[in-house]
């Protein structure tokens, strides 16, 4: 699945393959990716986000509940959590993160700033 324009889900939306961003998303609900997820836009989580999976974000990306992330994951942007946020895998920045609640505590502290 390919988005060019502006998405808006609320509810639950599940992805089982390859979905890439090229504009604005936003999802204020349950949000699962199990496959390859692109955002090269801005992305909005107001509500749960699940990855098993690649994400890779090119812009800016807000996490406005729970993340977790099973697989790699990386930021070309800025990234910001109001809530908790979970690793299990890789994760790399190359730009802003900013935590305001939980982020990483101890995991891979040495390849974020907050």
């Amino acid at each position: 699945m390919r988005l060019a324009g502006t998405l808006t889900v609320k509810g639950t939306f599940t992805v089982k393959g390859t979905f890439t961003v090229l504009g604005t998303f936003t999802v204020k609900g349950t949000f699962a990716v199990y496959g390859t997820f692109t955002v090269k836009g801005t992305l909005t989580v107001k509500g749960t986000f699940i990855v098993k999976g690649t994400f890779t974000v090119k812009g800016t990306f807000t996490v406005l509940g729970t993340f977790t992330v099973k697989g790699t994951f990386t930021v070309l942007g800025t990234f910001t959590v109001k809530g908790t946020f979970t690793v299990l895998g890789t994760f790399t920045v190359k730009g802003t993160l900013t935590c305001v609640t939980r982020c990483l505590d101890t995991l891979m502290t040495d390849q974020s700033t907050h």
